[in-house]
C-alpha cells in the first residue's frame, strides 16, 4: 500500500524518501543481490525437480502455450471473461494431460540454460503477455490442488510418521548442526520472514490494482491462503514422508537409525530425491491413501509438481522484472542528469545558432555548424 501511495514505485524507492538517500542506496544494492540468490535457489529447485519428474516440465511448457492463448483471447480478440475462463482451464487440463505423454527429458545444465533465457524474455515483455494470464491459470490450479490436498487430509485417517520433535539443532545441513534460529528463516525463501512478498507487491502487484480498497483482499488474502498452502505441505509430508522415500527405495532401517533429521537428509539425496520430488510423492500418496484414490497417481504428482514449478517459475521471471525495476530506479539520478546535460547542450547551441545568425546576418553558416555539432 505504500507503494500504491508513491505511483507503483519500489519498496526500496519508499524507504529512500522516507528514511533517507544513503539508507535508499545501500537497499537497493542489498535488494539486488538478493534478488540474485532468489533466482539462484529456485533455479536449483525447478530444474532438479525437472530432471527427476520430466512430465512436470512438459506439463508447465504447455501452460506457458496456453497462458500466452489465454492473453491473446482476453488483450487482442477481447473475448467475453466467463468464456476466456473456462477455455483457460480446458487448457490447462489439457496441459497436464499432455505432460503425461509427451515428458521433456533435459540434462540438469541444458534446464538452466533454459530458464536463463526464458527469464529475461518473459521480464521484459508486458505483462498482459504472459505473465497476467499465466498467473491467472495458475490461481485455477492452486485452487483445485488446495480442495484436493485439504479433503485427502481430512479423510486419509492416519497419523503422522515423521516425529514431531527431534532437535533445535538437528544436522541438515554441511553435515553439522543447524541451528533453528537464524537457519530457519534464512531458508525460507518467501512470506514475512524474508520480506520477498514486498518486494513482488511493490513492483508488480501495486501497479495492476483496480481501485486501492482491494489492496486489503490481495494482500491479507494471499497471505491467510498461502498459510493455508503451508499446512497442506506440511502435512503431506509429515504424514507420507517415509512413505514417499521408502517407494523410491529407501529401507526403514536407514531412515530409523541415528539422528532423524541426518538420516532423512541423506535417505533424500541417496535416492535423488529432491525436496519438491518429495512433496510431490507424499502429496500424491496422501490422495491416493483415501476414496479419491480413483484419480491416477501420475496425474497427481503432474498436478502436484505444476504447484511447485508454476510458483517457482513465477518467481524466476517475475525476480528478474523486479531486479529490472531495480536497476532503472537506481540509474534514474544519471537520467536525470543526461537529460539535464541535453538541455544545456541544446542551449548552448541554440544560443550559438543566434549569435551566429546575428554576426553573419545569414543563417547559411549557423545551420552548417548546428549540423557539425
Amino acid at each position: 500500500m505504500s507503494s500504491v501511495r508513491y505511483d507503483g514505485k519500489s519498496i526500496q524507492f519508499v524507504a529512500s524518501d522516507l528514511i533517507g538517500k544513503r539508507t535508499g542506496t545501500a537497499f537497493y544494492w542489498i535488494v539486488f543481490f538478493l534478488l540474485i540468490l532468489v533466482v539462484a535457489a529456485f533455479s536449483a529447485i525447478v530444474g532438479g525437480m525437472f530432471v527427476k519428474t520430466p512430465e512436470i516440465a512438459s506439463a508447465y511448457a504447455w501452460k506457458i502455450v496456453a497462458g500466452l492463448i489465454l492473453g491473446v483471447l482476453l488483450y487482442r480478440v477481447k473475448m467475453n471473461f466467463g468464456v476466456a475462463t473456462i477455455i483457460g482451464i480446458a487448457m490447462l487440463i489439457a496441459a497436464i494431460w499432455l505432460g503425461t505423454v509427451t515428458p521433456i527429458k533435459l540434462s540438469y545444465i541444458t534446464w538452466m540454460w533454459v530458464f536463463f533465457f526464458y527469464i529475461i524474455i518473459a521480464a521484459a515483455i508486458p505483462v498482459n503477455v504472459l505473465l497476467q494470464p499465466r498467473d491467472y491459470l495458475n490461481s485455477w490450479l492452486l485452487y483445485f490442488g488446495l480442495a484436493l490436498g485439504f479433503i485427502a487430509a481430512i479423510f486419509v485417517f492416519r497419523g503422522f510418521e515423521i516425529p514431531a520433535f527431534t532437535s533445535f539443532s538437528p544436522v541438515l545441513m554441511g553435515g553439522k548442526p543447524t541451528p533453528f534460529w537464524p537457519a530457519i528463516p534464512l531458508i525460507i525463501a518467501c512470506g514475512s520472514l524474508s520480506g520477498f512478498h514486498s518486494l513482488v507487491a511493490s513492483g508488480t502487484t501495486s501497479k495492476q490494482l483496480e481501485k486501492e480498497s482491494d489492496g486489503l483482499f490481495i494482500g491479507y488474502g494471499a497471505m491467510f491462503t498461502e498459510g493455508f498452502l503451508s499446512t497442506i505441505v506440511i502435512v503431506s509430508i509429515a504424514g507420507f514422508g517415509y512413505t514417499a522415500l521408502q517407494n523410491a527405495g529407501v529401507t526403514a532401517e536407514t531412515l530409523n537409525a541415528g539422528n532423524w533429521g541426518a538420516m532423512f537428509t541423506k535417505a533424500s539425496a541417496s535416492v535423488k530425491l529432491s525436496k519438491a520430488n518429495l512433496f510431490v510423492q507424499s502429496y500424491a500418496d496422501m490422495v491416493n491413501a483415501t476414496w479419491l484414490g480413483f484419480i491416477p497417481t501420475k496425474f497427481v504428482k503432474v498436478i502436484a509438481g505444476m504447484w511447485v514449478a508454476s510458483f517457482a517459475m513465477t518467481t524466476l521471471d517475475t525476480t528478474n522484472r523486479l531486479a529490472r525495476y531495480c536497476l532503472a530506479e537506481m540509474a534514474a539520478p544519471l537520467k536525470e542528469s543526461a537529460t539535464i546535460a541535453g538541455s544545456l547542450l541544446l542551449f548552448r547551441q541554440q544560443s550559438e545558432y543566434g549569435w551566429l545568425r546575428q554576426a553573419t546576418g545569414s543563417s547559411s553558416g549557423a545551420l552548417s555548424v548546428r549540423r557539425t555539432s
